[in-house]
């Protein structure tokens, strides 16, 4: 067999191609899939990834990104990066030097149970930052006919890539696709308050349903963090959820419970409910910290840490309170039918259902 030779634009491009992910070591030289690029642009764009300045395959992916899907033989990878000097959504988004400009366009062009992944980035939008650049502002209805897709935030930083609604109050991402994961994001408003994730069910269109939250921040900007409506087999995990009011985590009062729901090593530090669980069933909430300076003060604080009193079969351990054991009954709520176990108190330990 005769291998295959590239003169030196071919090479360095081949090169940036593998470490995008999306180079087929069969292909001959001639079908280069893609842009090629200037070799100066090219060796730029390499630099960029090795350094993880850049998404791609040898660059530093967020934590957690284990939990995506493997990838399957024709995965694709598409890059929002907004503040990009070469970024539009007539592009493909497949290359990073001409990358989209909205995730919606990268939703748009991503594919049903293909294992593509939205990599998304942005620099300094946060409100403590230079402010110069404009980061993601959007409102995403992620749509049902979407799933099976990887959607994550490439930064820097410790929070996330910075994402705020289009207006005031509105829900950064609205979920009806299956399989969704949503990794590694900042939500916040500059222009006000704002809710983080909607996971809607509305049969016959919308299975907002088997969600991966996972490595995100939600400011005090937010109402709401993460509400659920009648969605089962839900991860919700390594999150920060800073001073949400009325909700951290809450199951839509007006609509059906959930199922399944796993809640783990989440931070949750002074939101007005920590969770709000009603008909959650069959769940499993450990190993969160849950922080309330109302309870710390021995203040009025009905059910303001964990609620699942109106659900069942819950198994909630190894939980973390800024609060005694004898506070546990006013703080938070169980079902009878529940199993707490181990939770930490600031005095001891809480091994009945907090009623």
């Amino acid at each position: 067999m005769t291998k295959p030779s590239y003169n030196k634009t071919e090479a360095i491009n081949r090169i940036l191609q593998v470490l995008e992910g999306k180079s087929h070591l069969s292909d001959a030289p001639e079908t280069l899939a893609g842009d090629v690029l200037p070799e100066e642009e090219a060796l730029s764009d390499i630099a960029k990834l090795m350094v993880g300045i850049l998404p791609g395959e040898a660059g530093v992916v967020p934590f957690g990104i284990s939990s995506l899907p493997a990838k399957v033989s024709d995965s694709k990878n598409f890059y929002v990066i907004p503040d990009h000097v070469n970024a539009a959504d007539t592009n493909s988004g497949e290359n990073p030097a001409y990358p989209l400009a909205t995730a919606a366009r990268a939703w748009a062009l991503a594919r049903a149970y293909h294992g593509d992944t939205i990599w998304v980035t942005s620099s300094d939008s946060w409100q403590f930052g230079a402010g110069t650049e404009i980061g993601i502002v959007e409102s995403l209805v992620i749509p049902a006919n979407k799933p099976g897709v990887a959607m994550v935030g490439v930064s820097r930083g410790s929070e996330g890539c910075y994402w705020q609604p289009t207006g005031t109050a509105g829900w950064c991402i609205w979920v009806q696709a299956l399989d969704t994961v949503i990794d590694g994001f900042c939500f916040w408003n500059d222009a006000g308050t704002c809710n983080g994730i909607y996971c809607d069910w509305a049969s016959p269109t919308a299975f907002g349903e088997n969600t991966i939250i996972c490595n995100n921040t939600f400011t005090d900007d937010c109402l709401t963090a993460i509400q659920m409506e009648y969605t089962w087999y839900v991860d919700i995990f390594n999150n920060r959820l800073q001073q949400c009011d009325p909700y951290g985590i809450a199951v839509s009062v007006s609509g059906s419970g959930v199922n399944y729901v796993r809640i783990y090593d989440n931070w949750f530090n002074d939101c007005a409910i920590a969770m709000y669980l009603n008909n959650c069933d069959q769940g499993l909430i450990r190993s969160n910290h849950i922080f309330n300076t109302i309870v710390q003060a021995s203040g009025t604080c009905t059910n303001m840490g964990i609620n699942t009193a109106l659900g069942a079969s819950n198994l909630v351990e190894d939980n973390y309170f800024s609060c005694t054991v004898g506070q546990m009954n006013a703080f938070c709520s169980g079902a009878p039918t529940d199993a707490w176990i181990n939770n930490h108190c600031t005095d001891g330990m809480l091994v009945t259902i907090p009623t």
